[in-house]
Parts: structure tokens; sequence; C-alpha cells
């Protein structure tokens, strides 16, 4: 501490003999010093880090883990849902959070806060690719009606139930409302209400992530 307080009283007087600029180069250089001597200090780039943004969202139903490896799960994120980053790059293809719980995720499911139009895209995208089962949300008793056309209106063919499979081949999106229509295949062609994008209301889940 008194060889901090010594170098800080020198610094001042050649900033008033050598000039700003010389001064705020010596200062520099005297915080790398410090920082190889194990002295924290606060550079810039320190500052930089903490407020880099920390919001994210899921663009699909995942889990959070333990540990950087797809072993220990400890929650479930839903698509659309918020996660705040405790760190601001992936390693190794995972990265830390801290919201809702302190874990670790695929960095590759997540995407910008803000950014809803290409979230709502990137999700479509991923959902069309993936194995989709009914989550619990719908009624156990009356199921997931699968309708004739991609609309509440329309005739209802059959029903699925909570962790049945659909196979999906088409969609139909209303941007308005962020709600999205599944063409199915199976098991009875027809629409399925696969939920609201916007709001993370969604009916389905990828069958890997039942438990």
């Amino acid at each position: 501490m008194k060889y901090w307080k010594y170098s800080v009283t020198v610094l001042a007087v050649l900033g008033s003999v050598l000039g700003t600029e010389t001064a705020i180069a010596l200062n520099q250089s005297h915080r790398l010093l410090n920082s190889e001597q194990g002295v924290e200090t606060s550079a810039p780039t320190q500052l930089a880090q903490s407020r880099f943004d920390r919001c994210r969202r899921a663009n699909t139903s995942i889990f959070i883990y333990r540990d950087r490896s797809p072993e220990r799960p400890i929650a479930t994120v839903q698509a659309n849902e918020q996660v705040q980053l405790a760190e601001q790059n992936p390693v190794g293809g995972w990265i830390a959070v801290n919201e809702p719980v302190r874990g670790f995720v695929e960095a590759r499911f997540l995407t910008q806060c803000d950014d809803v139009g290409d979230f709502i895209e990137g999700s479509i995208t991923q959902i069309m690719s993936s194995r989709l089962c009914v989550n619990s949300r719908p009624s156990s008793n009356a199921g997931l009606p699968i309708y004739s056309e991609p609309r509440t209106g329309s005739r209802t063919i059959d029903r699925v139930f909570r962790g049945e499979e659909v196979t999906a081949t088409n969609y139909s999106l209303d941007r308005r409302a962020g709600r999205l229509w599944l063409r199915i295949s199976r098991p009875v062609p027809g629409w399925v209400d696969y939920g609201n994008l916007s709001t993370g209301e969604v009916n389905f889940i990828p069958c890997a992530l039942q438990n």
C-alpha cells in the first residue's frame, strides 16, 4: 500500500511537469505492472465486460445443466423464455447462466432478446427439424385437437394427447399474433396449434426433452 500511494504521488507530479499525455502513458504502464504483480486494478476492458448484454432468449425448449455437458439437467427453459448470461463468450459450445437458475446451456439455442423477427424465423426452423411431442399444457382428458384447416373454427378431425408424437410437414404463421400452426402427416393428416411464439405458450416440446 505504501508503494501504491508513493507511485500515485509521483504520477501526479509527473503529470504537472511532463504534460497530460505523458502522464496517461505512464499511468497505463503502471497499471500493467500492478496487474503482473497481482494487484487488482479497474482497467477499462474489465468495466466494458461487466456491462455486456446479458439477456438471451431460448429459441426452443432446452435444459439447463449442472456442468458443460448434457448429463445432469437441473431445469427446463421453454421456447421464448429469457435467461441471464453469467459470462460473455461460450466455452466449447456451452455458456454459463445465472437466471432462472445457475448452470450451463448450449449457446446455439440462444438468441438476442430484442431480435424478435429473427427469433421467430429461427424458432420455426428449429421446430420443423425436431421430433415433436405434445407437452403437458393441453388437458390430459381433452387432448389437442387436429383441425382440417389452420384455424380453431374448422372441423376437428382427431386429437393428440400428452407424450404423443406428431410429424410436421409444413406450417402457417399468424405474424401479428405470433401463433404458429403445423400441418402434420401423423398420427392423422391435419393441422395442430403449436402455440404462441411471442409469449412462449406452446403445446409441444422436443420429444428428446420429455421426462
